[in-house]
């Protein structure tokens, strides 16, 4: 297979944040809570985000279909633009 010039994923990702969680430190503050199931804030958290929320589940290969589709109906630009 040649070089593709579409993205791609080269790095491990997780999961993105869920909702309203409060940006990046927030997100950071869950994780840190669902770690720790004897933390304060475990249960409302954990029922929060939900049971079966796992920060590590991600589809790379999911990703990476999805990304090359969206070059692939990508169209070159018309004319002189820049």
């Amino acid at each position: 297979m040649g070089a593709c010039s579409c993205p791609a994923l080269f790095q491990r990702i997780v999961r993105c944040p869920p909702e309203d969680c409060g940006g990046p430190g927030g997100y950071e503050e869950l994780l840190a809570v669902l770690r720790d199931p004897d933390h304060e804030d475990y249960e409302h958290l954990s029922e929060w985000a939900g049971k079966d929320f796992d920060s590590e589940k991600f589809d790379a290969d999911k990703t990476d279909r999805m990304l090359r589709n969206i070059k692939s109906n990508l169209r070159e630009p018309k004319g002189n633009w820049m």
